[in-house]
């Protein structure tokens, strides 16, 4: 077991969901500080998982219980998805080992990831009840499409997506074709309108980052498709998911040829190999055309492409004969093993950063006290995921403090909130990115700053304003001095810098 399980904004969402329990049930700790809305808030999957365990457990171990869920619910839902569709569970299941640890949940979207397990067995069930009687299929769809919607809003997308290609892909038509997309919409007008009074209130704003269609952008998109967004953390992991993505487009090769064979011989395509074929089409459209932040949330993109490799493996058939028949699933179980080692190995590695960031935890800083996270904004293109970025929140969760760079507080995705009466803090984008440019006197409540790395500059000028009250290695723990002392010039020699030490 990791000794951490490292992820971007994991700590993060712990924290405010510790917060959120402790306004329930008062707001005795962090009532002064925050306060809390209850609404249909489409990003709620870990809440709603989480939060009943935490009158069991202590917040970290709820957290791996919700990590643990994740990975036997995407164990289950990946064989139920290839049975709906008439595959057999083996071998093709072994491909849900290099996704386990995707990119998105490491970066600790965790209502996203913990979304697409669910989704995909809401496929599966409506796949299996296509036929069935309307007032069944209302419920159903519904029932599904309203959950996935709380879980988040992605996920709920994609299931409107998928029953509208499951239901047009099975006419011809384009009478039968209408008639049939009007049906649907009313299937599924609670779902819709639920979703359209939700987007009628939220402010959404989108950008692409750099030109939708440039040359760079397109190039980033595909390596995202053809790594199935699995390079989070070493570039070491590329040389598993070649092997992987191989194996894969191999089979994908063979099992697309035989359906185009098939077709121009006999004219036959199945309605599951349509609708498959129609959705993974869709979804790559809308993939390769969406913005890279949409709607206040970023990293849109690279959600896409794990959930496309799942969705296509019932299109693979290994071939039933020859070298594939005897090789194939062996093959196939030992190189998604490989690449699931190879990512847990990065993976304790970055657990051991996180334990190197927490050992000041035992220095005393009082309960409701302000604590900020100073570090210099990560330049390494290696790992893609920052560990680190939130880590803080684990001090403010042990002292009962305020994260400064609290950022969930500044969206309207998340149900905990800051007072109007609470005091002016810094922007949680200046604290991550850019700290250096904070005016220290403007922001007096800031009590401690946890550093990591600290550059020479940076701490002439925190040593204006705080004090060096811990320090090990590359972590310092400083307390606002009772007095600012004057800072010293920047001519004058700067202080020693810290021995940079590498896990």
């Amino acid at each position: 077991m990791l000794p951490f399980f490292p992820t971007q904004d994991g700590p993060s969402h712990v924290y405010n969901l510790v917060i959120l329990k402790d306004l329930v049930e008062g707001g005795g700790a962090w009532g002064e500080f925050f306060t809390y809305q209850l609404r249909a808030v489409p990003n709620l999957g870990f809440t709603l998982l989480t939060y009943p365990l935490l009158s069991l457990f202590q917040p970290l171990t709820a957290e791996r219980i919700f990590v643990s869920a994740f990975i036997v619910l995407l164990g289950c839902s990946v064989p139920l998805f290839l049975r709906a569709f008439d595959r057999p569970a083996l071998p093709l299941s072994y491909f849900a080992f290099p996704v386990v640890f995707n990119f998105t949940l490491l970066m600790g979207f965790y209502s996203y990831a913990a979304a697409i397990p669910l989704y995909l067995m809401a496929f599966a069930w409506c796949w299996r009840c296509r036929d069935r009687s309307r007032y069944l299929r209302f419920a159903l769809y519904n029932a599904a499409g309203l959950a996935l919607f709380c879980c988040h809003v992605i996920a709920a997308v994609f299931f409107i997506i998928a029953v509208a290609t499951m239901a047009t892909a099975r006419q011809d038509s384009r009478r039968r074709l209408f008639a049939e997309i009007a049906e649907l919409s009313l299937l599924l007008s609670p779902l819709l309108i639920g979703l359209a009074v939700w987007l009628t209130q939220s402010p959404l704003s989108a950008s692409a980052g750099i030109g939708l269609f440039s040359l760079t952008r397109i190039v980033d998109l595909l390596i995202m498709l053809a790594t199935f967004s699995s390079l989070s953390l070493s570039p070491w992991q590329l040389l598993s998911t070649s092997l992987v993505m191989f194996l894969y487009l191999a089979i994908g090769y063979l099992s697309v040829k035989e359906i185009y064979l098939r077709y121009r011989s006999q004219r036959a395509v199945t309605e599951a190999e349509r609708t498959l074929l129609r959705l993974a089409s869709s979804m790559t459209v809308l993939f390769m055309v969406a913005p890279f932040h949409f709607g206040g949330g970023g990293y849109f993109n690279e959600r896409f492409p794990w959930v496309l490799f799942l969705l296509l493996l019932p299109l693979l058939q290994l071939p039933a004969t020859g070298y594939w028949r005897r090789l194939g699933p062996p093959a196939i179980a030992g190189a998604a093993t490989l690449a699931l080692a190879v990512t847990a190995t990065c993976m304790w590695q970055q657990s051991a950063l996180v334990e190197s960031y927490r050992r000041g935890l035992s220095v005393a800083i009082p309960r409701g006290a302000i604590v900020m996270a100073y570090r210099a904004p990560k330049q390494e293109p290696w790992p893609r995921v920052d560990v680190l970025a939130h880590t803080v929140s684990y001090y403010a969760l042990a002292h009962g403090c305020i994260d400064a760079g609290n950022y969930e507080v500044e969206t309207h995705y998340f149900p905990v909130m800051r007072k109007p009466s609470a005091p002016a803090l810094p922007f949680s984008g200046t604290i991550l990115f850019a700290p250096e440019k904070i005016e220290w006197p403007d922001f007096p409540m800031i009590r401690f700053v946890v550093g990591w790395q600290v550059d020479p500059g940076s701490r002439q000028r925190l040593d204006g304003f705080f004090e060096v009250i811990w320090e090990e290695d590359r972590l310092s723990i400083w307390q606002r001095r009772a007095t600012p002392t004057t800072a010293p010039s920047p001519d004058s020699p700067a202080p020693a810098a810290i021995p940079a030490a590498h896990p």
